[in-house]
């Protein structure tokens, strides 16, 4: 008798039109965060400002934020709660080199889905934002997937 191993399901990423918005002052950092993310299956977007990531929000529909606390002229929570008013169904992360416990609770009480640390660690960073998408009905489809209300009958439902 011959032992076959079975097929690991086929994957694919099924991240079709989002789009991640990723805001920091710091143009080193907007460029490492795009680069970490280049060969992501989103289409990934930056800014240098708060100003310039609510133009993008108004002219594209973003699906998660991710932006540093500490900029100029708006903090990255001021920046989240107005994009939360303009697009709530927007997922939204801070990214911070300075975490303290009143940011934390800032983050908390305005309701932003991920609180990220600088430095980062790629895999953790790209598995975060594939979770986050998920939860916004993008995500990782494969074939083993099941339509939930599919019936197989037999049992009588």
């Amino acid at each position: 008798m011959q032992i076959v191993p079975l097929e690991q399901p086929q994957t694919r990423h099924d991240f079709q039109n989002a789009v991640v918005l990723v805001v920091d002052d710091d143009r080193a950092t907007l460029s490492a965060l795009t680069r970490v993310l280049r060969n992501e299956p989103y289409e990934v977007i930056a800014a240098d400002s708060a100003e310039r990531a609510l133009e993008c929000i108004d002219a594209v529909p973003v699906s998660l934020v991710v932006t540093d606390e500490f900029m100029p002229y708006m903090r990255g929570t001021q920046l989240l709660a107005e994009i939360q008013k303009r697009s709530p169904a927007t997922g939204t992360a801070i990214l911070t080199a300075r975490p303290d416990p009143q940011l934390m609770t800032r983050s908390w009480v305005l309701g932003v889905d991920a609180f990220l640390c600088k430095p980062w660690d790629d895999t953790a960073l790209r598995e975060t934002l594939t979770r986050l998408l998920g939860e916004r009905g993008f995500g990782v489809r494969g074939v083993s997937d099941v339509d939930p209300d599919y019936d197989v009958g037999g049992e009588g439902g």
